[in-house]
C-alpha cells in the first residue's frame, strides 16, 4: 500500500472500464506500434495496456498481430484481422507532429484500414503547425469507425474540435500496472531525472548541487535488439535474408522487452528518498512506488494537465514551476519530513550518469 493507492485504484477501475466499453467483443485483435525505444514511459503504457486488455477478456494470447515502427507490415495485419477485427494502436504522447514516425503509422493505419473499427488508447494531443493538424483531420475524417482516448482536457477539447472520431477522455494505461514494491532501499537524498530531448522545458540544465539524469539505457534484451538494427543498417542483404525469422522472434519479446525497461526506470527512481521530475512517467511511476516527488512541466503543458485532470489528489506530488523552486522544494521534503530519513544506508548524493543517446532518432518521451 502507498500513500496514493485509492487514487491509483480509481484510476486504473476507470481505464479499464473505458476501454472496456469501446471495444467490440468477440472480434480479432491487433496491438500495433510498440515502443521499440528507450524511454522508460512508452514501455510502462504498452504493460499497461496489455494489463487493461487482459482484464477485459482479452488475454496476450488472443492480440493476433503486434508490431512497431519498424516492422510493421500492411498485408499481416490483413490476413490477421480481416474486415472486422479490431485495430489497437499505442497511447502516450505522440499523437501530433512532434514525433513523426509513429503519427506516420497511425496515418497510413487509418487509410488502409477503412472497414475496421481502430481505437488509439489514450494519448496526449499536440500540433506545433497548422498543416500537420489538418493533414491528420483529413485522414481521421474519411474513416468512419474510429475511437480516440485522450489523456487530458484541452487534447479532448482539440479532438472534438478538428476530428469526427468519437474521443473521451481516459486515464493512462500506465496505472493498470497498480502498485509496484521498491527492489531496495533509497540510497540519496533527491534523484533529479531530467529530460534532455525536444520536449524539455530547459535545454540546457546548468550545474546544482543535485545533478541530473535522464532515464538509463535497456539492459541484455535491449543490447540485443541494438545488435538487430546495426546489423539491417550494416548488412542489408543478410537482414534481408534473416528478416522473416527475425521479426517475429522480436515480436514475442517485446513483452519482456517492456518489463526490463520498466524495472530499470523504477530502480532509478527507488533510488531517491525524494524526485523531482520532468517526465510524465516517472510522475506515474513515483505514485505507484510510492515516492514522494516535485513535479516540473514540459515545452508544451503536457504534464500539467495531466496532472490537472487526474494527480491533483496525489499527496506524494507537489507541482513546481521552475527547476529552482523544485530543486528547493525537495529540500525542504527531506529536511521536514522525518519519516523520509529511514534508509538503513548512508545518505550520498554521487553524480548520476547521464543517460546516453535513445538508439534511434525521433524517439517519442511519453
Amino acid at each position: 500500500m502507498t500513500a496514493d493507492s485509492g487514487l491509483i485504484d480509481n484510476l486504473h477501475k476507470r481505464a479499464v472500464a473505458i476501454v472496456g466499453g469501446a471495444i467490440p467483443r468477440d472480434r480479432p485483435v491487433a496491438l500495433l506500434d510498440f515502443p521499440r525505444h528507450e524511454n522508460v514511459g512508452d514501455s510502462a503504457i504498452w504493460l499497461g495496456e496489455i494489463n487493461c486488455l487482459a482484464e477485459n477478456g482479452i488475454p496476450p494470447a488472443k492480440i493476433g498481430y503486434r508490431c512497431d515502427v519498424a516492422t510493421y507490415d500492411e498485408a499481416s495485419l490483413r490476413r490477421a484481422v480481416g474486415t472486422a477485427g479490431v485495430i489497437l494502436m499505442h497511447g502516450g504522447g505522440n499523437f501530433g507532429d512532434l514525433w513523426h514516425a509513429h503519427q506516420r503509422l497511425r496515418e497510413n493505419v487509418i487509410s488502409a484500414f477503412p472497414d475496421n473499427p481502430i481505437i488509439l488508447f489514450p494519448q496526449t494531443v499536440y500540433f506545433q503547425h497548422a498543416a500537420g493538424l489538418d493533414r491528420a483531420a483529413r485522414i481521421f475524417n474519411a474513416h468512419p469507425n474510429v475511437t480516440i482516448l485522450a489523456r487530458d482536457e484541452p487534447s479532448l477539447a482539440l479532438l472534438r474540435r478538428e476530428f469526427r472520431a468519437q474521443s473521451e477522455i481516459c486515464p493512462d494505461m500506465a496505472f493498470c500496472l497498480g502498485a509496484i514494491t521498491r527492489d531496495a532501499p533509497p540510497d540519496r537524498d533527491v534523484v533529479y531525472l531530467a529530460r534532455t530531448d525536444k520536449e524539455a522545458a530547459v535545454k540546457a540544465v546548468p550545474a546544482t548541487d543535485i545533478p541530473s539524469c535522464d532515464w538509463p539505457r535497456g539492459g541484455f534484451l535491449w543490447r540485443a535488439l541494438d545488435a538487430s538494427v546495426q546489423l539491417e543498417i550494416d548488412h542489408p542483404r543478410a537482414a534481408h535474408v534473416l528478416r522473416p525469422w527475425a521479426r517475429p522472434v522480436v515480436r514475442m519479446r517485446y513483452r519482456a522487452m517492456a518489463r526490463e525497461r520498466v524495472r530499470s526506470g523504477g530502480r532509478l527512481l527507488a533510488r531517491g528518498q525524494v524526485l523531482v521530475v520532468d517526465r510524465l512517467h516517472a510522475h506515474i511511476l513515483a505514485m505507484l512506488l510510492g515516492i514522494p516527488h516535485v513535479l516540473l512541466d514540459n515545452s508544451y503543458g503536457k504534464i500539467r494537465h495531466f496532472h490537472e485532470a487526474w494527480t491533483l489528489g496525489s499527496s506524494l506530488t507537489t507541482f513546481a514551476t521552475g527547476r529552482d523552486e523544485a530543486l528547493e522544494i525537495a529540500r525542504r521534503m527531506l529536511s521536514d519530513n522525518v519519516d523520509l530519513r529511514t534508509a538503513p544506508v548512508p545518505l550520498r548524493q554521487p553524480e548520476l550518469r547521464r543517460a546516453e543517446s535513445p538508439v534511434a532518432p525521433g524517439n517519442p518521451q511519453s
